[in-house]
């Protein structure tokens, strides 16, 4: 079976990643930040 990727967004890292895994088909989630223009973006 061919994978294919998605990019979302939302609010809290941990809560979506729970939420997405289980959904039927999801393999993997990655959190992280898109945009901005800081170089190295903590969630602090």
């Amino acid at each position: 079976m061919s994978e294919e990727l998605a990019t979302l967004g939302g609010g809290c890292f941990w809560c979506l990643e729970a939420v997405f895994l289980d959904l039927r088909g999801v393999t993997r989630v990655t959190s992280g930040y898109a945009g901005g223009t800081s170089p190295n973006p903590t969630y602090q």
